[in-house]
């Protein structure tokens, strides 16, 4: 499927226009402001019309000029009830505008959601695509040390974050403001840990800390398997990148979008598939759950969405709650 690129500045904007029935308020409020200022031109040329006619009715003794000016003052009449009514029905819009829903459901929501992953499954393609030309240079000293098609093509990275961070940006605004009101508070601490990378119970930092911590208490005897699958849960990879949950990247931008792009490593869900991936994974730790609701919630987190567990690696928390062993990627 071929995708069009949407300049960043034009990602809001196609995004909200896939939503059903979407009404920006601060847009109805412009185009109205701009037609009220029309309309009081239309006030102010009624109001001319009847004191050039009194004016000549007091003063002038040509009648052919009163009459035209009567006829000016009538006509003008006709105006300022149209003014009238102009203004009364652009004060109902705005008021409208102000109380039309400012929430939508999942289903809404969806489309807007759906373009931004296709925007950003882009991404990801360019960013692949500037690998051989960049033919391991890491930074961007080393890109313009080297000039010509690796400067270019890191000068194409630094775009593709730009495109990268305003896709988060929209994600976060319609998944957190404008998704239903129901457990917003919630919902922004689930976007930041599974609604950034499709695997996230295996790279996002704030799971692999969940993991190290997992079945630390529990008095009930363990099923039989269930060492195992414990041992997979508390032996994750180390998190290559610490990025914060409301943040787009974490301190190196390019490497971290350089990681997500190799593997399609990253995704934009639509609100109800971002809430049954993030309890999925909440399953993973969850010592009071039997081994079997575990492994399948394992197996519709792994198994059914195409995706292949990360290998264990030891690793486990010092004296001090440092992070030691374990491995990157």
């Amino acid at each position: 499927m071929t995708i069009t690129e949407v300049a960043v500045g034009d990602l809001n904007t196609e995004a909200l226009t896939r939503i059903r029935d979407y009404v920006d308020p601060m847009g109805v409020n412009t185009r109205s402001n701009e037609l009220k200022a029309r309309n009081v031109a239309t006030y102010q040329s009624t109001r001319a019309a009847n004191v050039n006619f009194e004016h000549l009715v007091q003063f002038s003794d040509d009648y052919n000029a009163i009459l035209e000016a009567a006829l000016a003052a009538v006509d003008s009449e006709r105006m300022r009830a149209a003014a009238e009514k102009i203004d009364v029905e652009l004060n109902r819009h705005v008021e409208l505008a102000r109380v039309f829903k400012s929430t939508y459901s999942e289903d809404d929501t969806r489309p807007a959601l759906d373009f931004l992953d296709e925007q950003l499954q882009d991404v990801m393609r360019v960013v692949r695509d500037q690998k051989p030309a960049l033919s391991g240079v890491t930074d961007a000293r080393s890109a313009h040390r080297a000039g010509g098609a690796a400067q270019d093509a890191w000068a194409e990275l630094e775009y593709q974050a730009e495109r990268y961070e305003e896709i988060r940006r929209v994600q976060r605004s319609i998944t957190i403001r404008l998704s239903t009101e129901d457990g917003r508070q919630w919902r922004s601490h689930v976007l930041g840990r599974s609604g950034h990378l499709k695997q996230a119970f295996d790279y996002e930092a704030f799971w692999t800390k969940s993991r190290l911590i997992a079945y630390r208490t529990g008095s009930r005897g363990l099923e039989n398997g269930e060492q195992e699958f414990i041992d997979w849960v508390k032996s994750p990879q180390l998190a290559r990148f610490d990025r914060d949950g409301a943040a787009a990247f974490p301190d190196d931008a390019i490497g971290y979008l350089r990681w997500i792009s190799d593997g399609d490593k990253a995704w934009v869900p639509d609100v109800d598939e971002l809430m049954r991936v993030d309890d999925l994974a909440e399953a993973f730790v969850n010592g009071a759950a039997h081994l079997k609701a575990r492994q399948d919630a394992k197996s519709a987190y792994y198994d059914d969405r195409g995706l292949t567990p990360t290998e264990p690696q030891p690793s486990f928390q010092d004296a001090r709650g440092r992070i030691v062993g374990g491995s990157f990627e």
